[in-house]
């Protein structure tokens, strides 16, 4: 269970490699470790690289009648409690950042995740530098990055209109 936990958050798992490349630097650290701590933590990495190596499988939304799975809705909630101060109402874009509605029709899924994480600095044709922050230690999004995917895919295909999505119910 506990393995199952860190493999399924993506942030947890660049905490968990920084950890860990942490303690192979301090071998000591290792030797001091107990068993019980140091086998699950070992076993993460080796099942989280295998995940994470670039064949992890892109998150997709899900759409019925004009409603969202509960992820894609999810992800319309999380972009909007942070990415909409900059990416604008519905991720149309604003002054300070592009539409992310269009900004996907031409990312992929791990280019977008290493933006996020990572952020990015630009500078346009008329000299002016724009930056996005890097979020890699923001567990509200972090912890939701395939749901704020999901939303903006759906966003960018246009399956989702402006406004708050309708949620498929829950099937009886």
């Amino acid at each position: 269970m506990w393995c199952a936990f860190f493999l399924c958050h993506r942030s947890v798992y660049v905490c968990m490699n920084s950890i860990l490349l942490t303690f192979l630097k301090q071998k000591t650290i290792l030797m001091k470790m107990p068993l019980l701590f140091t086998l699950p933590l070992c076993l993460g990495l080796t099942f989280s690289s295998q995940l994470f190596s670039g064949e992890e499988e892109i998150p997709q939304y899900v759409s019925e009648n004009g409603m969202v799975d509960k992820g894609t809705y999810n992800g319309y909630r999380r972009f909007h409690g942070t990415c909409h101060a900059c990416h604008g109402q519905d991720a149309a874009g604003s002054s300070f950042a592009p539409s992310l509605v269009d900004a996907l029709k031409d990312m992929d899924y791990a280019a977008f995740t290493k933006t996020v994480t990572e952020g990015r600095q630009a500078t346009s044709a008329s000299g002016a530098v724009s930056a996005m922050p890097a979020f890699a230690a923001d567990p509200n999004v972090m912890k939701h990055l395939d749901d704020i995917y999901r939303y903006l895919s759906a966003r960018s295909d246009g399956v989702v209109g402006t406004g708050r999505p309708k949620k498929i119910p829950k099937k009886k």
